[in-house]
């Protein structure tokens, strides 16, 4: 270009573009030289928690789940550590678990079980613990609405009109509610195949014979579940399968995956694969999804992306996200082997990156502008 400058325009034109273009790539090079510091200085976290977590509130800052050494329900912030909740029936062999939290924190549910009895709680601040009047399983961003189930099917609770059951499926006696939308509007859930249900339709099949819906995003167009292996549903393109990370080690070891959550605008999705161990599942490798990029391990994305050293770490089950996709709990193992919750922390791009990723098209559109003036 700046030849062709220099035979048809002039000696003087094609000094000024040579000196535009110069002084535009030092420029593209100190912009280059800031946009890394930026990406560097942003860093990704991995926590250890000391207890195993289930479940995790919409802005990310309460996470519950169950203190191993006690067997008790816990609930966890950043300010206040791990606090155990307590049980409905102290007494020996006692257990309790955290299995889902409002969008605020603010309502606790989960169940307990005590010799020959299982029983479902929910807990807030002001009551404490105290037992549900479902097989309660999820619950409204603000804890008003209870959701799971009630004479073998899915059903909701409200204190003002009580026990609400949805029904199940055509051919289908029973059914479980598993997760909801923040306004309660949306449920999904299992009834021998996974189903999503609206006030509108009513349970209606998401297209396979069986599975389970375990989470719907937040606007109640996106779910997530197993069936079996994980899938990603919405209304215009039905069930998506994701994959899995395996095969494992020995290749022909029979396994799959499970998606257990999905972010606020359902375009991040977390679960685990698993493997035959005997008779049971075990859990091998907690990932992360998202259309760009496909099923990545989360240990892989953590070091990867964001130079994290997980060495003699094992994430094995992602469990919850927060509802802007940034905050994922889980559990595996630690480098001395032994079972370990952990919260990662995944930053957003700072504002001075978006900046200067959106001045860079105008910045090069300007020079071109100036040159091709000349």
């Amino acid at each position: 270009m700046l030849l062709v400058l220099f035979a048809f325009r002039g000696e003087t034109l094609f000094l000024g573009a040579f000196l535009m273009t110069t002084r535009f790539l030092l420029q593209l090079s100190l912009l280059s030289c800031v946009l890394g510091h930026t990406l560097h200085s942003t860093a990704a976290t991995l926590e250890p928690l000391d207890f195993r977590p289930y479940a995790i509130s919409a802005d990310g800052s309460v996470v519950v789940g169950q203190i191993s050494s006690s067997r008790e329900a816990a609930r966890w912030t950043r300010e206040q550590g791990t606090v155990g909740l307590g049980f409905l029936q102290p007494g020996e062999g006692a257990k309790s678990w955290a299995t889902n939290v409002s969008g605020d924190g603010s309502v606790i549910v989960g169940r307990e079980y005590v010799p020959d009895t299982g029983t479902y709680f929910l807990w807030t601040p002001e009551a404490g613990m105290v037992s549900s009047p479902i097989a309660v399983k999820a619950v409204s961003a603000d804890g008003s609405v209870l959701f799971g189930r009630s004479n073998r099917q899915a059903a909701r609770w409200t204190a003002g009109e009580g026990i609400v059951v949805l029904g199940s499926l055509p051919g289908h006696e029973t059914s479980w509610a598993h997760g909801v939308s923040p306004d309660g509007s949306v449920v999904v859930g299992w009834a021998t195949e996974p189903f999503r249900w609206t006030a509108e339709q009513g349970m209606v099949s998401l297209g396979s014979s069986h599975g389970t819906a375990y989470d719907v995003s937040a606007d109640g167009s996106v779910v997530v579940g197993e069936s079996p292996g994980a899938f990603r549903w919405t209304a215009e393109q039905g069930m998506t399968k994701l994959g899995w990370l395996g095969p494992y080690d020995p290749p022909w070891q029979v396994g799959g995956s499970v998606a257990t959550a999905v972010s606020g605008d359902g375009s991040v999705v977390v679960g685990y694969d698993w493997v035959f161990s005997g008779p049971d599942r075990e859990k091998v490798a907690a990932w992360i999804w998202d259309e760009p990029h496909g099923m990545r391990a989360i240990e892989d994305l953590l070091t990867d992306d964001y130079g994290l050293d997980l060495t003699g770490w094992g994430l094995t089950a992602a469990t919850d996200i927060s509802a802007d996709g940034r905050v994922i709990v889980g559990y595996g193992y630690a480098p001395d082997g032994v079972s370990q919750g952990w919260i990662a922390v995944i930053p957003e791009p700072s504002t001075p990156l978006l900046l200067l990723l959106a001045a860079l098209p105008l910045a090069v559109r300007a020079w071109r502008r100036r040159v091709y003036a000349m």
